[in-house]
C-alpha cells in the first residue's frame, strides 16, 4: 500500500474508535454487559461521558428533571439561553421602532414649525394652482394656514 492510503486508513480508524459510545448496564443475574448501542428495557451508563440513558418507560423511582438545588443540564442552559437571547432581540427590536417613531416624529415637527416661521416672516408665498401654476396667497390665507398650522403642531407636538 502508498504511504497516503496508510494515512488514510489510521485516520479511518482512529475517527471511527474515538466517536464510538460505549454503554455499559447489569443485566438481571448481575452480569455486566458492554455494548456501543443499549438494549431495550434497562438502565445503560455510557462508560466514556454523558450520562444515563434510560430505554425504559419512566417509573416512580426515576431521578427528576434539574431541580433547583441540582446542576441544570446542557440542555436546560441551552434553552434558558436561547430564550435569552430572543427577549434580548424583541428588546432591541423595540426600541429600534421607539427611536425610529421618535425621529420622525421629531422631523414632522421641526418641519411644521419651519413651515409656520417662513408663513410669519410673511412676504409673497405661492401655492400650486390646480392646473400646476403659481397661485399668490393673500395675507388672511397666509394667516389662516399660520394657524391651521400652529393648531396641528400644538396637537401633535407635545
Amino acid at each position: 500500500m502508498s504511504r497516503n492510503s496508510l494515512t488514510a486508513f489510521a485516520l479511518v480508524l482512529f475517527a471511527g474508535a474515538t466517536s464510538a459510545q460505549i454503554y455499559t448496564w447489569k443485566d438481571a443475574s448481575g452480569r455486566v454487559h458492554y455494548a456501543d448501542s443499549p438494549p431495550a428495557g434497562v438502565n445503560a451508563q455510557p462508560v466514556r461521558g454523558g450520562g444515563t440513558v434510560s430505554t425504559t418507560a419512566p417509573t416512580s423511582q426515576s431521578k427528576p428533571a434539574a431541580t433547583a438545588s441540582s446542576p441544570k443540564s446542557w440542555a436546560e442552559k441551552d434553552l434558558e439561553y436561547r430564550q435569552r437571547k430572543a427577549d434580548q432581540a424583541a428588546s432591541d427590536e423595540a426600541k429600534r421602532k421607539a427611536d425610529a417613531q421618535k425621529a420622525e416624529k421629531s422631523a414632522y415637527c421641526n418641519d411644521l414649525q419651519r413651515n409656520i416661521t417662513m408663513l410669519d416672516q410673511g412676504g409673497r408665498i405661492t401655492q400650486a394652482g390646480p392646473n400646476g401654476e403659481r397661485d399668490y396667497m393673500s395675507d388672511d390665507a397666509i394667516r389662516a394656514e399660520a394657524d391651521r398650522l400652529r393648531a396641528q403642531h400644538a396637537r401633535d407636538c407635545r
